[in-house]
């Protein structure tokens, strides 16, 4: 009995397709859920992996975790769910914050989703009151997207 398939035998299409199996199964994107499971939008943002969602419940966010948070080079979607998702930055010349900072460098083909937020009372004396990004055009691949947010009293004092 013949066992080979284009000249390979069949235990090692087996293994193949065994090794194939366990790379692309173990690959899932993950919705974590604030606050449900994590208490901040940093803590969800730290822990996911690219490709997941980080889902934020209605509510009034203030706060370390729940401002300056900074996106890592990684493929996420950051989204507001059921109602209305509320960063209070709580920022002042004396004490400046910003909702998000996401810089992308190097080649990145990561994209990033922002949807779904009031975003207020940023203050920053330099660049981007509310979202900070500097996102390479001529390096990155991927994109960004902002989507139904909401602006309000944010202020940012760049050239």
């Amino acid at each position: 009995m013949n066992e080979s398939i284009f000249g390979v035998g069949c235990k090692r299409w087996k293994w193949a397709l065994v090794m194939l199996g366990g790379i692309c199964g173990s690959v899932q994107a993950a919705d974590r859920y604030v606050p449900d499971q994590y208490p901040t939008i940093q803590a969800a943002v730290n822990a996911a992996a690219s490709g997941d969602w980080i889902r934020v419940r209605p509510g009034i966010y203030q706060g370390a975790g729940n401002r300056d948070i900074v996106v890592p080079d990684k493929t996420l979607v950051i989204v507001g769910i059921g109602g209305e998702a509320v960063l209070d930055l709580q920022g002042s010349a004396a004490s400046p914050h910003r909702a998000f900072t996401a810089n992308r460098y190097n080649g990145s083909n990561r994209s990033l989703v922002i949807e779904g937020f009031t975003i207020r009372n940023g203050y920053v004396p330099d660049n981007g009151g509310a979202i900070s990004i500097y996102w390479s055009i001529t390096d990155a691949a991927g994109g960004i997207d902002i989507r139904n947010c909401t602006f309000s009293n944010n202020f940012a004092n760049g050239q």
